[in-house]
């Protein structure tokens, strides 16, 4: 990715410069980065990705309701184990391994 160094008259640029533009900026810390997207896919999720895709979305939604829920025994197995840093890793491997047992 390029860096630029912003100028007086544009102190900050984001997002895309039109509608259908490739070419995005963003900021990160002091930092101005400019991006092109390449190569767009023009052909259609095969079964397999779309399977990935129901599987993601059905472990993404438990764990955002369990997040939510503050659930203690959620809480206190997290700070029993020392693998995972955030209660959101853990969680999500749990729902990981429920998933995959459900449907295998």
């Amino acid at each position: 990715m390029a860096k630029i160094e912003p100028m007086d008259l544009v102190k900050s640029m984001s997002g895309k410069l039109c509608g259908h533009s490739d070419i995005s900026f963003a900021k990160k810390g002091d930092t101005q980065y400019t991006m092109k997207r390449c190569n767009k896919r023009t052909s259609a999720p095969s079964e397999a990705e779309l399977a990935q895709r129901a599987k993601f979305a059905a472990i993404s939604a438990a764990v955002n309701a369990r997040v939510k829920a503050k659930d203690p025994a959620d809480l206190a197995a997290f700070k029993a184990q020392k693998k995972y840093k955030t209660l959101r890793k853990y969680l999500w491997q749990l729902e990981t391994e429920s998933y995959e047992q459900e449907n295998p």
